[in-house]
Order: structure tokens, then C-alpha cells, then sequence
């Protein structure tokens, strides 16, 4: 029986939630399947055969791996996929490769490396602690703070720097995980909070960085800046 499109929703929903979506598309980023580099090649085929191929074949589909007939490019994947009593035919395109990493071109400091999930919550707390600082900002620019005022500069920032999250170490992640307010309202702002009931976010690190991520997309900040100073002896 075909699955219904509300069980394939749920179904995208799960993978997401508990963690299978992030899995595959962090292994799936990793192969280095660029066309430009001969050096690559095998990286490309294998991401055609092992990885593509073997998931439509888990979804029902036929597949076949073709030669390119000119030696230097990469293979092709057919896969077809007869339903039942099928009234049309849907053709999709797409490709494996991408483009010269130009490792040299990229600016330091960037994410990379492999994520690690620290802790998965409602989407609606995220939500809470956007809303609870908001208020926050509001009534003390009003009133100011204990009866003094406070310039919204330094309000804004010491609001930013504040941590609404911290994740417990344990034993595999020795190392707590401290999210300041500024990813929260990054995640925010960008409308990439979700808003339906029952959604979730994960607080994920990899190297010094930390982010919340989203069904949607997600926000990143660096805990460390990289940047060592000496003292200085005339």
C-alpha cells in the first residue's frame, strides 16, 4: 500500500528529530565527489554507487550505473520507479558532483569537522527565551535597572552575552555546552524557528563552535576567537 502523504510528513519529521536527516547529510557533504579533480574520481563514483544508489534502491527504485562514454567524466545513475495504476510519469534530474572544494580560499575558522548533537528541546523554548528577553529589554529601557538608567547599547549586549542554556556534560562530551542569548535571537529573527506544535531544536557543536539547529536552517557562534596575545618586554 502507498504510504499517505500525512505519514511521509511524519516520517520527514522523525528523521529529522531524532537525528537521521543531520547523519546523512553530514556524511553525504564529506565525500568529496568533485568533478573538476581526477584525483576524485573514485570519491564520485563511490558516491553514486554506494551512497545514491543503494537509497533509491531502499525506497523502491531500480537502478543501473552507466559510463559516461567520455573517460574523464564521471558515471551516470538511472533510477526508475513503477507505482501501481500510475496515471503520470514524473522525470527528475539532478547530480552528484560538486565543484573544487578550493580549500586554500576558504577563510579560517569556519565550521567544519564532524557535528555532534548535545541535546534536542521543544522548538517553544527557544521561542520562550526570545520572548522573556524581549520583555526584558522592554521594561528596563523603560524604567531602567533598579531605578537607574542603562544605555540600550550595553543593555543589548550584556542580553546577548547572557547563557538562557547550558547543556550538562556527560560522559562522552566532557565539556558543558553554554548557547548565549545571541544564537537564540539569530534563530529568531531569521524566521527559522518552527512554529508547529511538537517541533524540536538541537543544540549542536563541532570544533569551538556552537549552533542551534533548525527543520529550517541554523545559526552558529564561535566560543573562541583564536586570537593569542603575548606580553609584550621592551
Amino acid at each position: 500500500m502507498t504510504p499517505s502523504r500525512d505519514a511521509a510528513i511524519a516520517a520527514a519529521h522523525r528523521a529529522f528529530d531524532d537525528g537521521t536527516y543531520t547523519d546523512v547529510l553530514a556524511r553525504r557533504v564529506a565525500i568529496r565527489s568533485e568533478s573538476q579533480d581526477p584525483a576524485q574520481a573514485p570519491a564520485l563514483r563511490g558516491y553514486v554507487e554506494d551512497e545514491l544508489a543503494r537509497s533509491y534502491a531502499a525506497l523502491g527504485f531500480e537502478c543501473r550505473i552507466l559510463d559516461n562514454p567520455l573517460p574523464q567524466r564521471g558515471p551516470f545513475l538511472f533510477a526508475q520507479r513503477r507505482e501501481p495504476d500510475a496515471r503520470v510519469t514524473v522525470l527528475m534530474y539532478g547530480h552528484g558532483d560538486v565543484i573544487r572544494g578550493q580549500d586554500a580560499q576558504w577563510r579560517a575558522g569556519l565550521p567544519t569537522g564532524t557535528i555532534v548533537v548535545r541535546e534536542t528541546m521543544p522548538a517553544h523554548i527557544i521561542g520562550r527565551i526570545s520572548e522573556a528577553a524581549a520583555e526584558t529589554l522592554r521594561e528596563t529601557e523603560s524604567s531602567g535597572l533598579r531605578g537607574r538608567a542603562v544605555g540600550a547599547r550595553m543593555l543589548r549586549d550584556a542580553l546577548l552575552d547572557h547563557v538562557p542554556i547550558t547543556v550538562a556534560a556527560d560522559a562522552a562530551n566532557p565539556t558543558p555546552v553554554r548557547v548565549p542569548q545571541r544564537i537564540v535571537q539569530a534563530v529568531v529573527r531569521m524566521g527559522l524557528l518552527p512554529t508547529d506544535d511538537g517541533e524540536t531544536v538541537r543544540i549542536v557543536t563541532t570544533g569551538p563552535w556552537i549552533g542551534i539547529a533548525t527543520a529550517y536552517g541554523s545559526a552558529w557562534w564561535r566560543t573562541q576567537s583564536g586570537l593569542t596575545l603575548n606580553p609584550y618586554r621592551a
